[in-house]
């Protein structure tokens, strides 16, 4: 199970990284900056 964690760690960075990279990130970061703003 503990050696699934860094593999599930690196998955998820690279899909973040992966999104701040495509076209649609700024989208993206405007939505979840409303969505904070509202929380």
């Amino acid at each position: 199970m503990f050696q699934m964690l860094p593999a599930i760690l690196v998955l998820a960075l690279s899909v973040w990284g992966y999104f701040q990279a495509s076209a649609l990130s700024p989208i993206d970061l405007s939505q979840f900056d409303l969505s904070l703003c509202e929380k």
